[in-house]
């Protein structure tokens, strides 16, 4: 497999700049677009897979990791924030038993709103908490791009782990908002 970082022309490293990552996959793209100079349909859908590759902190992290050479496993689980998932999920759950509860009278629906009101705000101080640990591991990511190239491949792994798990969370948690605004 072709690395991403080199067929857009970019360094191999944690942290990329997301301007620079557009602007060599609009110039690589125009180069292989196939309405043009007689481009290839297929090396534009691999430049295609690149950017989405490269634009994924957590994809990048183990595309950068699997380029790394093999190391001796080491037994490290990745830092998983397991009460913050647990709290998500009891909240998603929350909401799910809110949206199922029947509103057929005035009252029932007045009730309803002011569950949701309260059920909002809840949403919202999980959301402060997972910026927070987002920031975080903004700051990890930062701090193995300035050691790069002496990181391990169980680093990458780890924190794109740890990235996938947040996003997955974060995503619960507007699903969850989506449906309290009566989306």
């Amino acid at each position: 497999m072709t690395c991403a970082f080199e067929r857009l022309g970019l360094e191999a490293r944690p942290r990329i700049d997301p301007e620079r990552l557009k602007q060599n996959y609009h110039s690589a793209a125009a180069a292989a677009h196939p309405d043009r100079n007689q481009g290839d349909a297929s090396a534009l859908a691999a430049l295609n897979a690149a950017r989405a590759l490269l634009e994924s902190v957590p994809s990048r992290l183990r595309h950068l990791a699997g380029r790394l050479p093999a190391q001796e496993a080491k037994l490290s689980a990745p830092g998983m924030d397991w009460d913050l998932s647990l709290n998500c999920g009891a909240f998603a759950r929350k909401v799910r038993e809110w949206a199922a509860k029947d509103r057929s009278t005035a009252l029932q629906r007045a009730l309803g709103q002011a569950e949701a009101l309260t059920l909002q705000k809840d949403a919202e101080a999980l959301m402060r908490d997972l910026s927070r640990r987002m920031d975080k591991m903004e700051q990890s990511l930062s701090l193995l791009d300035e050691r790069w190239p002496a990181v391990g491949a169980d680093e990458l792994t780890n924190l794109a782990d740890q990235w996938t798990f947040h996003a997955r969370m974060h995503s619960t948690l507007q699903e969850s908002l989506t449906i309290l605004r009566g989306g």
